[in-house]
């Protein structure tokens, strides 16, 4: 499958080989020309970037093992994070086509003042000699958990507003299986707050990146927030 899953103008997509986009259907067709579901769209763009992820690891390991250089390190990776972190975003959003112009900034803006200044410093700690593979790995799983922080960041600003009379709450779940950093455990323990109060996983957090914590939300009759605010339940 193409890691390419962008719809151009004249309707072809570019970034999912063999389907197309229809505007006027806001709908995908796909190789037999049927319309294809939004899920089925949304799944391919999440294995693409299950599958790019494999690559940007063993590229992080093969500059600290000496196999690759620090110029091609930071061009071959700086062009995979792009196309992850416009695909997240496009996942977020729920589709290419529901992408904005402030999420493609927001996504260039991350590119620039982000990632690419974190792989210029694994190039240079790989040249002095100062970067282990598995520091190397842990560094690309920050890089990307950054540009997953932003899917969801994209994904709360493309939510619909609350139904009349009801406010969104979230609260934070830690994973059992990851070692939870102070910060997310702090988070987890005030249980549920407005949305905007609780930020999404991998941001305000001394885990930045590597943050494994999920997010819940729900909405609740604006009558009964203040029961709800702190609560552990539900």
């Amino acid at each position: 499958m193409s890691i390419r899953n962008r719809p151009t103008a004249r309707g072809k997509s570019t970034w999912l080989r063999g389907y197309s986009y229809v505007p006027s259907m806001h709908a995908f067709r796909g190789p037999n020309g049927r319309l294809v579901a939004r899920s089925t769209i949304l799944d391919k763009l999440s294995d693409s970037i299950a599958q790019r992820e494999t690559t940007i690891l063993r590229h992080a390991e093969a500059l600290a093992n000496g196999q690759l250089s620090g110029n091609a390190y930071i061009s071959l990776e700086h062009l995979l994070l792009k196309r992850q972190g416009l695909q997240e975003a496009a996942l977020a959003a729920g589709g290419w086509d529901r992408l904005t112009p402030a999420d493609r900034g927001r996504v260039g803006a991350m590119l620039q003042h982000d990632i690419y200044p974190a792989l210029v410093r694994q190039a240079q700690d790989a040249a002095a000699g100062n970067l282990s593979p598995a520091q190397a790995v842990s560094r690309a799983h920050m890089m990307m958990g950054t540009e997953r922080a932003m899917g969801l960041e994209i994904e709360r600003a493309h939510q619909p507003p609350p139904k009349q009379g009801m406010v969104r709450i979230a609260r934070r779940h830690l994973d059992a299986a990851a070692k939870n950093c102070q910060d997310c455990v702090d988070l987890a323990g005030q249980g549920w707050q407005p949305e905007a109060d609780m930020p999404v996983p991998g941001t305000d957090s001394i885990c930045d990146g590597n943050c494994r914590c999920r997010l819940e939300t729900k909405e609740v009759p604006e009558s009964e927030v203040d029961q709800w605010i702190g609560a552990q339940y539900g």
